[in-house]
C-alpha cells in the first residue's frame, strides 16, 4: 500500500485491514501490500454460529493452516518474509 501510494506519509503509523478477510489467502495478501495487522470477523462468527467453540476453533485453525501453507508454497519461514513482490495487485482493489 505504501509502495503505491509513496506521497503518503505514514510518520509511524501502521497499516490495519479490516473488511472482505476470508481466508489465508486474503490473510497473506493484506499482509504482502503492507498491512501489519489483519482483522478476520466474519469467518471465525460463522463458525461461532454454526458449532459454538468448536466451530470457532476449527475456523482459526483452517485460516492459519491457508496461510501457513501459502508461506511454504512462497518460500517464506516468517511473516516479515511476505512482502509485495509475491503477489500480482491492481489499485483499486
Amino acid at each position: 500500500i505504501v509502495k503505491e501510494f509513496p506521497e503518503a506519509s505514514l510518520n509511524g503509523f501502521e497499516i490495519y485491514l479490516d473488511g472482505g478477510i476470508r481466508s489465508g489467502l486474503d490473510v497473506f495478501r493484506a499482509l504482502a501490500i503492507g498491512a501489519k495487522f489483519v482483522f478476520v470477523g466474519r469467518a471465525p462468527m460463522w463458525g461461532l454460529f454454526h458449532s459454538g467453540q468448536e466451530g470457532l476453533e476449527n475456523v482459526i485453525e483452517i485460516l492459519r493452516n491457508e496461510l501457513e501453507t501459502l508461506m511454504g508454497q512462497t518460500g517464506c519461514n516468517t511473516l516479515q518474509d511476505i512482502n509485495s513482490n509475491l503477489v500480482q495487485y491492481k489499485f483499486p482493489f
